[in-house]
């Protein structure tokens, strides 16, 4: 049996190691203060899915904040322009939410 559980921290972690590498390209293509910006921003992200991953068993406030903070990623990765990554991304966010969920849910 697939432990869900384990799959959505895998995916967070994913998630969150995508967009430190991100940044990391996005940082050593630095010719304007625009990419150093988004370089953070993308580190940001990373960080929370990483952090989000570990403490969102701990109470139903976590769960909740991370499912929105989820949502949103989600969202912003259809508004933008769609390559393959976005389409990685778009797939690991599916994942993430629809484990999630399902442990919201389960916990209520």
């Amino acid at each position: 049996m697939i432990n869900l559980k384990r799959v959505f921290i895998i995916s967070m972690i994913m998630q969150g190691l995508i967009w430190l590498a991100f940044s990391g390209i996005t940082l050593l293509s630095i010719d304007k203060i625009n990419s150093i910006i988004i370089a953070v921003l993308m580190i940001i992200d990373g960080a929370c899915f990483i952090v989000l991953a570990f403490i969102f068993d701990r109470n139903k406030f976590f769960k909740i904040c991370t499912i929105a903070f989820i949502i949103i990623n989600l969202i912003l990765t259809v508004t933008d322009q769609m390559g393959i990554f976005d389409y990685i991304v778009l797939l690991l966010n599916i994942l993430s939410f629809l484990t999630g969920a399902y442990y919201l849910i389960k916990s209520s």
